[in-house]
This record gives structure tokens, C-alpha cells and sequence, in this order.
């Protein structure tokens, strides 16, 4: 028979907070466990496994609804590894964009850092010459 847990738990074991438990249950990420007679969730171990899959998931960037379409792909019963494949070639090209737009805003950035001329006196520094906020 399998242990018990109790969210605490699962929450050490996983490394990830209870909020995040509660919140990835409400999200429909994992299923809502079951509760015993004095109210506690009780989960299974396979509920660790999930939530480290999300938490890893975050990691490489996924959004939530993006980790649930990966789950419901790799939880079918006739898994669709072109659907998985595809799922992750878009989610590598995102990347590749948003690492182009980062390194176009550093590249920016130290432009502004070496046309600024003389940063002691503000004179001929091209971040002074952004309009002044009107408040």
C-alpha cells in the first residue's frame, strides 16, 4: 500500500512551495488529491514526478498552458511524438527570438554606454537627451 502524503510533504520532496502546488491544482496542471477524514489532501508519490515535470518545465520556459498541452501529449494513451516534437521545436525558436531581442538590447545598451561622452558632466551623454517626464 502506498504512503500517504500530505502537502508539506510533497512540497519538500518536490522542491516546490505549497502555494505552487495549490495554485498548479487550481490550474488543472495536477489533479486535485483526494482528502482524508480530518480534511488533509492526501497525495500519491506519482504527484512528485508531476510536479518536478512542471517545475522543470518552467524552467526551460514553458508557460502553463504550454506544460499542459506537453502533459496531455505525453499522458495520451496513443502518445503523438510528432505533436511532443513540435511542441518542442516551437518552443526552441522562441527562445532563439527572444535571445536575438536580448542581445540587440545589450548591444543598444552599450551603444548608449560609449556615445556617452563625458558622464561626469552630463555633457554629450545620449541618455540625457531622452524627453524629461512630464509628472
Amino acid at each position: 500500500m502506498e504512503k500517504e502524503l500530505t502537502i508539506g510533504h510533497v512540497a519538500k520532496l518536490s522542491g516546490v512551495p505549497v502555494d505552487t502546488i495549490r495554485f498548479y491544482e487550481r490550474k488543472g496542471l495536477i489533479q486535485e488529491p483526494p482528502r482524508n477524514q480530518s480534511g488533509y489532501r492526501v497525495y500519491h508519490s506519482g504527484a512528485i514526478e508531476q510536479i518536478r515535470f512542471i517545475r522543470e518545465s518552467r524552467d526551460l520556459q514553458f508557460s502553463l498552458d504550454e506544460i499542459s498541452k506537453l502533459m496531455s501529449l505525453l499522458f495520451a494513451k496513443d502518445k503523438n511524438c510528432s505533436g511532443i516534437q513540435q511542441l518542442l521545436e516551437s518552443k526552441i525558436e522562441h527562445i532563439h527570438t527572444e535571445i536575438d531581442k536580448l542581445v540587440a538590447a545589450s548591444q543598444r545598451l552599450k551603444q548608449l554606454r560609449d556615445d556617452c561622452n563625458c558622464p561626469e558632466q552630463n555633457i554629450n551623454c545620449p541618455m540625457t537627451d531622452f524627453p524629461e517626464r512630464k509628472e
